[in-house]
């Protein structure tokens, strides 16, 4: 059976989640649905984990289904499992700094802060090194299609600079140091998803496109929390709905990476 054939069913899965989130989203996005209560919040929060949880699972499927096939093929292709690893580890992280922005405990104004939603500072203890992951498997696609280190290192400073600027476009004096380190330095890594997407676009050329569009994403969607929601009053919680939107989608296309390497390897 064709590689493309073969895999093509976890790209369905990710989009059938995509579908199901949307469709979770969108009516309390327009006010047709209202989540107002404690118990309403815990069940719609718990609903988002849910999905999060299955695309997760989606993603250990795919490595799993990447080593089956390494077992049977030769070591050319080995290399993509460690990148199917990565994927998988990053998105677990994620999903653990999900579960803290979900804030099931109403957790306000901590660490000394005039922020009211600091447990989304807190959550950057897992998305940091989550997203770290992603890019370290970007990276390691990239330099396989000889992706010069001049080119990486340069995209990552001037991403990294771009990072800084926007933090300091959004930061809210009284925000505390620890909210502000927290926010700052990921502002930072969370910049470099763009300079990954370049990475894997000159290595692959269009063909990998939805998963660099998935890396675009990722920063668009934080930099939402950051404007709108951490430094950002009076746009809660509709401004979680339309994250997690972003996000979602952006989690669902990245995972796509391993995939999209085995399908080109074998082509």
């Amino acid at each position: 059976m064709a590689p493309s054939v073969d895999l093509i069913r976890f790209k369905k899965y990710a989009l059938i989640l995509v579908v199901l989130s949307l469709c979770l989203q969108l009516p309390t996005l327009f006010h047709f649905l209202t989540v107002a209560t404690p118990l309403q919040k815990t069940i719609y929060g718990g609903i988002e984990m849910l999905l999060v949880f299955l695309l997760l699972i989606n993603s250990w499927n795919i490595w799993r289904e990447l080593k089956r096939k390494s077992s049977n093929q030769s070591t050319s292709q080995i290399w993509i499992i460690q990148i199917a690893k990565l994927c998988c580890m990053s998105l677990a992280l994620c999903v653990l700094g999900d579960f803290i922005n979900r804030n099931f405990f109403d957790f306000y104004y901590q660490h000394g802060s005039n922020i009211e939603h600091t447990y989304l500072a807190d959550s950057i203890w897992f998305f940091f090194p989550g997203y770290s992951c992603f890019i370290y498997a970007a990276y390691l696609a990239a330099r396989r299609k000889n992706v010069a280190h001049n080119f990486i290192g340069y995209t990552i400073m001037i991403f990294s600079v771009i990072g800084v600027i926007s933090f300091v476009g959004m930061y809210k004096e009284g925000a505390g140091a620890y909210v502000a380190t927290m926010t700052g330095t990921y502002a930072v890594l969370i910049s470099i998803m763009l300079a990954s997407a370049l990475w894997l676009l000159k290595a692959y050329g269009w063909a990998i496109k939805w998963v660099a569009l998935g890396a675009i994403l990722a920063p668009a969607a934080d930099a939402l929390i950051g404007s709108f929601w951490i430094y950002g009053d009076g746009y809660f919680p509709r401004i979680g709905y339309l994250n997690w939107i972003v996000y979602f989608s952006s989690q669902a296309l990245i995972q796509q990476l391993p995939v999209r390497l085995y399908t080109e390897s074998s082509e």
